[in-house]
């Protein structure tokens, strides 16, 4: 058997979706961590309190709030991509062939 050729384009592209989707995925919990950070420390400015704990646990509470709104959203958007990758991985490994028994037949050697 010949070594397996990539497509490069292809896995470039999958790098470059990943990254985005994990910016996309990410960018609620850490809105609602600097929307939260930012009125704390608009409060702290306004009342002149600089205590460094107060703005922690706000922002964990913002955090958790968040994770658990946008929780079902990032969940389903994981695992669509998931399952894209998955179902990717025959065509990517083996571009000539389309179907199972194919697959079977050329990793038997056969043609």
């Amino acid at each position: 058997m010949s070594p397996v050729e990539y497509d490069t384009n292809y896995i470039t592209n999958l790098l470059a979706y990943a990254l985005r989707m994990s910016l996309y995925l990410s960018a609620p919990m850490l809105i609602a961590a600097v929307a939260t950070g930012i009125a704390v420390s608009v409060f702290q400015a306004a009342t002149q309190i600089q205590e460094q704990t107060l703005s922690f646990v706000p922002k964990i509470v913002a955090t958790f709030l968040a994770v658990m709104f946008f929780g079902p959203w990032c969940s389903a958007t994981i695992s669509r991509f998931l399952i894209s990758v998955l179902q990717s991985i025959p065509h990517l490994v083996f571009p000539a062939t389309s179907s199972p028994g194919l697959i079977f037949l050329h990793l038997l050697g056969g043609r």
